[in-house]
């Protein structure tokens, strides 16, 4: 991949993170050390277990990658990724079930906090067990939550699958197409949440019955779909 597309596509997705920041008046100093935290959350996603791999994929020090770790884990990024933990879980299982050992090494967890997740999904109903194999015991499982940490887990999982269309869509195309569509137009407020409530309902009706039939055939893939509607600040 070019030096010349990564910076493009880089750049065209730092603004609206760097649209926020001018809204909510962020100095540039303060601005960095966040993305300094963002991005040593991400490579230790990738190394859990290897700081020097992270450190290297930094440029730093095993020193100051440290210190890094050290403000991550004393600020509010834990709560979220808890968060996200059980999401990844949730959709690692299958209605066939896996063995709670596999689990943790796809995923990279040591076994009791696998252990705490698994007991945390099962008091939801969320997924079955007998003994050491596990399955999901509903397909249609929602994250929704009026709390703040709740909100920005599923703002974090919205950006993971418009991440996932970007890399798709200008690095690495699959044979299959990537559907992108965005509109924005005038309307009125009461007829547009109808049509937005009818959408929601049709998506979600149709996703529960796919998933059903990939797993009833076991085949298919994982796929994303991301849906917002919203007043727009600027024409």
């Amino acid at each position: 991949m070019s030096t010349e597309l990564s910076s493009r596509l880089l750049f065209a997705l730092l603004r609206p993170a760097i649209h926020l920041a001018a809204r909510f008046g962020v100095a540039l100093p303060s601005l960095l050390k966040l993305v300094e935290l963002a991005y040593f959350e991400e490579l230790r996603s990738r190394h859990p277990r290897d700081m020097r791999a992270v450190a290297k994929a930094l440029g730093m020090s095993l020193r100051t990658t440290a210190e890094l770790s050290k403000r991550h884990r004393s600020l509010f990024m834990v709560r979220e990724a808890e968060l996200e933990r059980a999401r990844r879980i949730t959709e690692t299982l299958t209605t066939e079930g896996q063995n709670v050992g596999a689990i943790a090494a796809a995923l990279e967890l040591e076994l009791p906090e696998l252990e705490a997740q698994l007991q945390a999904l099962q008091a939801l109903g969320w997924v079955r067990r007998n003994g050491d194999t596990v399955s999901v015991s509903q397909l249609y499982r929602g994250f929704l939550d009026d709390t703040l940490d709740a909100r920005l887990d599923g703002l974090h999982n919205q950006l993971d699958v418009l991440t996932e269309a970007v890399w798709n869509g200008f690095v690495d195309p699959p044979q299959e197409a990537i559907h992108t569509r965005t509109w924005v137009f005038h309307a009125e407020g009461a007829a547009l949440q109808e049509m937005v409530k009818a959408t929601v309902l049709r998506i979600r009706h149709d996703a529960v019955e796919l998933e059903e039939s990939a797993f009833s055939t076991g085949m298919g893939q994982r796929y994303g779909v991301t849906m917002s509607v919203t007043p727009m600040e600027r024409p």
